[in-house]
């Protein structure tokens, strides 16, 4: 979850909680917590496209959603 903003709004800290019995050593729970420490600190869909930095971008004939 969002702790702080800063005065333009933007996220600037934010907390997240693994129970014990869920954290062991690999690729996917390191993996696990940076995303959901990127979630924390504002970076989803919504918040991405309200300030229009997701542009749709073909390559090789498919078109994909990138973040700019």
């Amino acid at each position: 979850m969002t702790c702080a903003k800063s005065a333009g709004g933007r996220p600037i800290a934010g907390a997240l909680t693994f129970g014990s019995g869920d954290v062991e050593i690999s690729r996917h729970t390191v993996r696990l917590a940076a995303h959901q420490i990127a979630h924390a600190l504002g970076f989803s869909y919504n918040e991405m496209n309200s300030r229009n930095m997701i542009v749709d971008k073909t390559v090789r004939g498919k078109t994909n959603q990138l973040l700019w």
